[in-house]
């Protein structure tokens, strides 16, 4: 359903929220298939805010039993133009994640769904980098954690890593929200409650994305590091920032100590 059907119920008596599905759709769009850019993303998350609020506690998501598995759209298996229903591919051609890359976007998307408002939700397998298509494809047996290949143990580590700072940054599960840039292929957005920020930057392209982008009242003159490892440590002076984001990559960048 839409916005408004999902919010029908939610409320007194009812439910305390619901899963996002409207924004799940246009997380798929921006970092699954690539159909939308992050403008898009972040006018999706400005009409769940408008519409649910801060006091619905809303559950974010990539996928869950109802959903073909996100690494698959974005490996390019989903959707397949030859068989649409995605019910039959599980069975005749069960989706293989052939390209490197879409593992580093799937950590992107993981950066997202953990650092949004509300009670994310992660559907087994997911934080491994598990693909199917529909039902019962998408409930394939949990993976052999003894049998992982590099690429899966680096979406297992970096949702470790995630979870961890979610716990540490109240900013991260409650704070205010404020989009400092968006565009094709880069997306900035900082995270306040109290004293605790917290800015989160994605680059989906594969190639190094330069960006100045004004930080304050959030930041002004600091130093700033990168709690997921991808960048050196930022200078903020005047309350602007000045970096080059690496491709394929996201960052969570926090006070230095």
């Amino acid at each position: 359903m839409d916005r408004k059907g999902i919010n029908s119920f939610i409320g007194p008596n009812r439910l305390d929220g619901q899963f996002e599905f409207p924004l799940y759709d246009s997380l798929l769009a921006t970092l699954g298939t690539q159909t939308e850019d992050f403008a898009s993303l972040e006018a999706s998350v400005s009409a769940s805010d408008r519409v649910f609020g801060p006091e619905t506690a809303m559950s974010p998501l990539l996928g869950n039993h109802d959903k073909s598995r996100f690494l698959a759209y974005v490996d390019g298996d989903l959707p397949d133009l030859k068989e649409p229903d995605e019910f039959v591919i599980g069975w005749s051609k069960p989706p293989k994640v052939n390209h490197p890359a879409s593992y580093a976007k799937l950590r992107m998307a993981y950066t997202f769904l953990l650092t949004s408002s509300g009670v994310p939700m992660i559907y087994y397998g997911d934080e491994l980098g598990q693909t199917g298509a529909q039902d019962p494809d998408n409930r394939r047996m949990f993976p052999n954690l003894e049998k992982l290949s590099s690429e899966e143990k680096m979406v297992q580590e970096h949702v470790a890593k995630l979870n961890a700072l979610r716990a540490a940054h109240p900013a991260l599960r409650y704070g205010s929200r404020r989009a400092l840039h968006a565009d094709q292929n880069t997306y900035a957005v900082v995270r306040a409650y109290l004293n605790d920020r917290v800015l989160i930057l994605y680059n989906r392209s594969v190639k190094p994305h330069e960006i100045k982008i004004q930080v304050e009242p959030e930041f002004f003159d600091t130093t700033l590091q990168d709690a997921l490892g991808e960048l050196p440590k930022i200078k903020v002076m005047e309350g602007s920032v000045s970096l080059t984001l690496r491709p394929l990559a996201s960052s969570i960048l926090i006070p230095s100590k």
